[in-house]
């Protein structure tokens, strides 16, 4: 109905092409173009997370995440220290006092009377919880304590601190949580793929699913149907065994062959494409038949002239 439709309203060829593709432009940034939007628009949930003391007197501290390392199974922050209240003195900010961070894998020492603008420091966490492959559902935990000090007549002072957790990791999210245990300061952050990392790979395992499930009903149809079987689809069936390996890594990040989304996928589809090659090349291969010679040719006998003429006279 809506094609005769079509034919009637627009008479001409052409012109209903360009309806057609009309349509399907308009359809497609309707799609596409609100959801590049939101993309844009988004932003993660754990950025300036904030924890710790309101003190005047404190030592402010801001953590960024700055890689993930899946293989390792490792994170790499960075650390920024900013002392405040009677921790500096000075017409020029300096440290009153000597200070110590304690981060239990690294421990920032500043000295007394050093410049209050403390340097940046680098800091390597392990992944206490986390395996690669378990892709794309991976999901990564870091604890880390954290306390500060400084020199007493007695024994150390804990000096009031206040964090601020910052991560923006392409193709990954992170959530912190903080809580204090015996006066120590206990950071754990959650690190897992990203909703868009993990709806590409969805497409991608679909993808490669609608692929081997469509060359493999050819295959059947050829096979078992008696389908006529053209020479070009053999090469279709070997050309996709090297067609999805590439395929299967466009998905970003994605670990060796053997994480959950090859066994989901990737492992099937190999096989039933495998399985179709085999099939196109051995019916092509038992179906052929030897081409029937061709009959000899017979000889014919060309008349001279001069045995018509002689013919003729008699």
């Amino acid at each position: 109905m809506l094609g005769r439709g079509l034919r009637d309203r627009f008479p001409s060829f052409l012109l209903r092409r360009l309806v057609y593709a009309g349509v399907a432009t308009i359809l497609l940034c309707a799609l596409v173009i609100p959801i590049f939007v939101v993309y844009i628009q988004k932003e993660p949930k754990y950025i300036n997370t904030e924890y710790g003391s309101n003190n005047d007197t404190r030592l402010d501290i801001a953590i960024t995440v700055v890689s993930i390392d899946t293989v390792n199974l490792r994170s790499q922050l960075s650390v920024d220290f900013d002392p405040r209240g009677n921790l500096v003195t000075g017409t020029r900010p300096k440290l009153r006092q000597a200070i110590s961070v304690n981060f239990l894998y690294k421990v920032f020492t500043f000295p007394q009377n050093s410049s209050a603008l403390l340097p940046s420091g680098d800091l390597t966490v392990p992944f206490l919880v986390g395996n690669r492959r378990n892709y794309p559902f991976d999901v990564y935990e870091a604890s880390f304590l954290l306390y500060a000090t400084s020199p007493g007549v007695v024994e150390d002072e804990i000096i009031p601190v206040s964090m601020a957790f910052d991560a923006n990791i392409q193709n990954f999210e992170t959530a912190p949580t903080f809580h204090v245990q015996d006066e120590l300061n206990v950071i754990t952050f959650r690190v897992k793929r990203s909703t868009n990392t993990k709806g590409f790979s969805i497409c991608v395992i679909i993808l490669m699913w609608a692929l081997s499930l469509g060359i493999s009903t050819l295959a059947f149809q050829i096979v078992f149907l008696k389908r006529e079987i053209q020479p070009p689809i053999m090469a279709l069936g070997v050309s996709m065994l090297f067609s999805l390996p590439a395929l299967r890594n466009t998905q970003p990040g994605i670990p060796g062959i053997g994480c959950a989304a090859d066994v989901i996928s990737f492992f099937w589809n190999m096989f039933l494409v495998a399985i179709s090659a085999i099939g196109f090349i051995w019916t092509y291969s038992v179906t052929w038949t030897r081409p029937q010679p061709e009959p000899p040719a017979t000889p014919h006998t060309v008349e001279s002239p001069t045995s018509s003429a002689t013919r003729k006279v008699d």
